[in-house]
Formats: C-alpha cells, sequence, structure tokens
C-alpha cells in the first residue's frame, strides 16, 4: 500500500458524544506533533468538528500524512521547532491556545539514536511548552507518549487498519 491510500484510508468512528465532547474543548487548540500517525489522526478528526485546530510539526512540509490536507486545514498547518524556546513562545503568543495534545517525540524509531535529540524533543520541548503555556493560561494540556515506552519493538503497527 503506498503512502496516499493509507492517508485515505485514515478516518475516525467518532459518535455524537465524541463530537460534542469535542466541541466543548476550549479552542484555540493545538496538536503538536501532528507529522505523526496519532498527532495526523487527531488533527483531522478535529478539523472535522472545528474550525480552530492547528497541525504543529518542527518538519510541516515534510509530513506526506499532513501533505494532502485540504485548502481550510492546509492554512492551519504550523512549523514550530518546540526545542526552540523562542519559537514556542511566538507560536503561544500567536495562536493563544486553550487546548493542547502534545504528540511530540523522538526516539521512538530505531533510527533516532541520537540521545542529545530525544532529550531536546521530550524533555526539552515539552519544558518549553509547558513554562509558556502556564504564563498565557492554558485549560487544559495533554501529554501523550509512544509504544515504545513499553519496550523494544520489532515491528511498527499498521497504518491502514
Amino acid at each position: 500500500m503506498n503512502k496516499t491510500s493509507a492517508l485515505g484510508a485514515i478516518g475516525d468512528q467518532w459518535n455524537s458524544e465524541d463530537r460534542q465532547s469535542a466541541e466543548s474543548l476550549q479552542g484555540p487548540i493545538l496538536v503538536v506533533g501532528a507529522s505523526g500517525f496519532v498527532g495526523a489522526n487527531l488533527f483531522f478528526s478535529l478539523s472535522r468538528v472545528r474550525s480552530d485546530v492547528y497541525a504543529v510539526s518542527g518538519r510541516i512540509e515534510n509530513s506526506w500524512r499532513l501533505l494532502h490536507s485540504s485548502e481550510s486545514t492546509r492554512e492551519r498547518l504550523v512549523n514550530c521547532d518546540i526545542t526552540d524556546a523562542q519559537a514556542v513562545d511566538r507560536l503561544i503568543e500567536n495562536l493563544q491556545p486553550k487546548t493542547v495534545f502534545n504528540l511530540a517525540a523522538y526516539g521512538a524509531y530505531e533510527r533516532q539514536k541520537d540521545s542529545h535529540r530525544i532529550h531536546k524533543v521530550n524533555y526539552l520541548g515539552l519544558l518549553n511548552l509547558v513554562r509558556k503555556l502556564h504564563e498565557q493560561g492554558c485549560s487544559a494540556f495533554v501529554q501523550a507518549g509512544t509504544s515504545s515506552e513499553y519496550g523494544i519493538n520489532c515491528t511498527a503497527p499498521l497504518e491502514a487498519s
């Protein structure tokens, strides 16, 4: 299966209660780490219900999951390296988010072995977000982990099922 057809298989199974919960979140909403599988799915699912959801990634232009965004969601793709405190400050000051989902991670794949980068993204990036959101005021912050926290995985989960 190619990447485009995998993307086409992505969908949500939200019921009316799920949609009401999404509608009740205070906005704007940031999905940090939106280039990943969970982040992209969350961004697209929330975007079906709301128009104040922003996808944030350090390399948004390289994200094949977000490349095929509709015109209305494409304008809500934001490039921000969360390891850069000043970039995070500008992001938070500009968008004034009230709900943030942090799905950013580095080190989840075997090829991501740079221990300094792991520390910068997973710890300092998180610290930059939390510090600025605390200053600005935020109603909800959700920190997500990865399956890699549970040990060595020899194969990746299927994304198209």
